[in-house]
């Protein structure tokens, strides 16, 4: 459904990093993969009357998720840019929403990353030495493997940002408002 309805891609808000060693910027992101979506675990649905909230707990997973975007690097001033391509394997996540049927919202509770499988990143844009960075990216992702699921961590938190807004609206139309 998701791919039919050309909702596979998502645009992800840029990214600006500075470290002790330089600066990290990348623009024009671009998630893709998200119709790799499954449900993993259980599903748990509670009401509580005293509240009237529903409270929605499940684990999901994407089998593939894969990203793309420009960067520029700099160290001392000078740096590469370039365009950077990625794929995560196996991620998955533990999530509650609660839905405030008295107010027609739903929020995110709780959201975890719990597993994330073998993430690879690739360098595009210097044809002399994208080889090199390949090699040097591909065994510092093991390193900066936390770096990476924070920045997919984002993306997902932006999804699912969206995705609540959505539920919101989606809350309106069908319980009515003022």
């Amino acid at each position: 459904m998701l791919k039919r309805e050309n909702l596979d891609t998502m645009p992800v808000n840029d990214v600006d990093k500075r470290f002790f060693w330089g600066h990290l910027k990348l623009t024009e992101i671009q998630v893709n993969g998200i119709a790799s979506l499954f449900r993993c675990g259980d599903f748990e649905l509670t009401y509580e009357h005293d509240t009237e909230q529903l409270r929605v707990e499940f684990h999901l997973g994407f089998d593939e998720l894969g990203f793309g975007c420009s960067y520029r690097t700099t160290v001392l001033g000078i740096g590469p840019h370039g365009q950077i391509t990625g794929k995560v394997k196996n991620l998955e996540m533990e999530l509650s929403l609660i839905i405030d049927l008295d107010l027609l919202e739903a929020t995110v509770q709780k959201y975890k990353i719990t597993k994330s499988g073998h993430i690879k990143i690739d360098l595009h844009g210097h044809p002399l030495t994208d080889w090199w960075n390949d090699i040097i990216i591909n065994s510092a992702t093991t390193i900066f493997k936390g770096i990476i699921e924070h920045t997919v961590d984002n993306m997902v938190t932006q999804f699912l940002t969206s995705l609540v807004d959505e539920i919101d609206s989606i809350l309106e139309i069908i319980l009515g408002g003022d």
